[in-house]
């Protein structure tokens, strides 16, 4: 869970210096992308993720075969899986109040939250794919 949360800090980071550098350009691309296409990608990156996992399970049961144990290895599939799905819903629930546009109570702070979250769901999609691959490259 610590991992979880510091993996989306370090996403939430990063998305922060790019709606920064959106601010400064006077854009505001990615809000609007995301808000549009979001729950389109990251439906797509949970396909792949699924596909790539079905390589590593097949590999893991060739293993398993052989006397190791990957249990902690299926429950990291699992809590991925989840995180992927828990995204997708935060995805739809940011892009709801982002559509709504004007907020009366702080409605910088609010802005600003919407587009940096929207922009780190997407980032927290990308390392799952990353550490998705690398599994894949690790257990061959």
């Amino acid at each position: 869970m610590v991992q979880i949360f510091i993996t989306f800090c370090v996403c939430f980071f990063i998305s922060s210096i790019f709606h920064l550098i959106e601010l400064l350009l006077d854009v505001n691309f990615t809000r609007l992308f995301f808000q549009q296409n979001l729950i389109s990608l990251l439906t797509t990156l949970l396909a792949i993720n699924i596909a790539v996992l079905g390589i590593v399970l097949s590999r893991i049961v060739a293993l398993n075969q052989s006397g190791e144990n990957f249990a902690n290895t299926k429950k990291e599939i699992l809590k991925s899986l989840k995180e992927q799905v828990a995204l997708i819903g935060l995805s739809l629930a940011l892009s709801i109040f982002s559509a709504k546009g004007k907020y009366d109570f702080y409605p910088c702070l609010i802005n600003y939250l919407i587009s940096v979250l929207l922009m780190s769901v997407f980032f927290y999609a990308i390392y799952i794919l990353y550490d998705t691959a690398k599994s894949l490259i690790d257990i061959h």
